[in-house]
């Protein structure tokens, strides 16, 4: 959205997983449940496994003797997200349900931009949209098959060549 409002310092973007339509009825209400496990209880088993379910795939949870949260990835990400602040997390959680559609913004959107999307995201057919509403010449979509919304952290050797390729074309246009 700083790009939307300030476009002149802004040349490029790469947005992962990005929402731009209003939050859904049915995030609204699993966001309800979150939040009141949230400020209610701080960080429990049920609250933790929840945003995990939203940000990452089932394939890239799974693993080890743990089950469904013991791979890798999972035990970090766990243990990492628990330790932050519980307040914090629910005004961030307050603001993504009460976000606004921000279409107009991304169709006016001038810079070169590179949006990678997860399948399995929550937020996967907001990519589409943004995909569809921005300029195509200025845009590359790139769709991770299995991943969920950071799809950064589940598969981050896949993402090296397309990112690599997007920062060669900024180059070459004389863009960075």
């Amino acid at each position: 959205l700083y790009a939307g409002r300030h476009a002149s310092p802004v040349v490029a973007a790469m947005l992962i997983s990005p929402s731009c339509t209003r939050a859904s009825t049915m995030e609204h209400v699993l966001g309800a449940a979150a939040k009141f496990n949230l400020r209610r209880y701080g960080w429990t088993s049920w609250s933790l496994q929840h945003l995990m379910k939203r940000m990452f795939s089932y394939r890239a949870l799974a693993g080890g003797s743990g089950g469904l949260f013991g791979s890798d990835l999972a035990c970090t990400a766990k243990r990492e997200m628990s330790e932050l602040n519980a307040k914090a997390v629910l005004a961030y959680y307050e603001a993504a349900l009460n976000r606004l559609d921000n279409t107009h913004i991304y169709e006016n959107l001038d810079i070169d931009a590179i949006i990678l999307a997860g399948t399995n995201s929550p937020w996967y057919k907001d990519t589409l949209h943004m995909n569809a509403v921005m300029r195509p010449r200025k845009v590359a979509w790139i769709e991770m098959e299995g991943c969920g919304t950071v799809v950064t952290m589940e598969d981050p050797t896949c993402l090296l060549s397309p990112i690599n390729l997007f920062i060669q074309r900024l180059k070459s246009e004389g863009v960075c």
